[in-house]
């Protein structure tokens, strides 16, 4: 066989070598994980936040670039009905690189202290502090009783963009 022949044969064997880990790569970016760790609040702060810990793995061998983290804490009315309790996000350029994690604190903006009420609520009224001293001191088992926390973190990496969609309910 000639020279010019068995390069030919090596490229080829390498390019489709190539093919398959980007493929296989770009499937995995889809493993990525998002774990909410932790919450905490600001006792002393006059508007109610609240803070969530989360952590996003990358179990890739390929740098994961995340664009955007939005978080949404549904919970269920009396009525059967869904509201969204608080919501937060974070945008920004946060590199995880291959085979680790990171730790984002998002920021959650509080709709409503109390789920039976769609409204803002005003904090001076006795029942709404109630709520919300609950709400900031609670704990996170108990306050998703009928919730679920959601989201979703927009990721980029060199093979492309992808969405890794998080939840968490009570008992998980």
């Amino acid at each position: 066989m000639s020279w010019g022949i068995q390069i030919g044969v090596l490229i080829l064997v390498l390019s489709i070598v190539g093919m398959g880990f980007v493929i296989e790569e770009s499937l995995r970016i889809r493993d990525c994980k998002v774990q909410i760790l932790d919450f905490k609040s600001d006792k002393y702060s006059l508007t109610p936040e609240k803070v969530f810990r989360l952590k996003i793995s990358n179990p890739t061998l390929l740098p994961v670039n995340v664009k955007r983290i939005e978080v949404y804490w549904d919970v269920e009315t009396g009525s059967g009905k869904k509201l969204t309790y608080a919501h937060g996000f974070v945008t920004g350029k946060y590199t995880i690189k291959p085979g680790s994690n990171i730790k984002i604190d998002v920021p959650m903006k509080i709709y409503s202290t109390n789920p039976t009420n769609p409204n803002p609520t005003n904090p001076t009224n006795p029942t709404n502090r109630a709520n919300l001293k609950n709400f900031l001191f609670g704990n996170l088992e108990d306050e998703l009783e009928n919730g679920e926390i959601r989201g979703v973190a927009y990721a980029s990496s060199i093979l492309g963009d992808v969405n890794i969609p998080f939840s968490m309910k009570k008992g998980y």
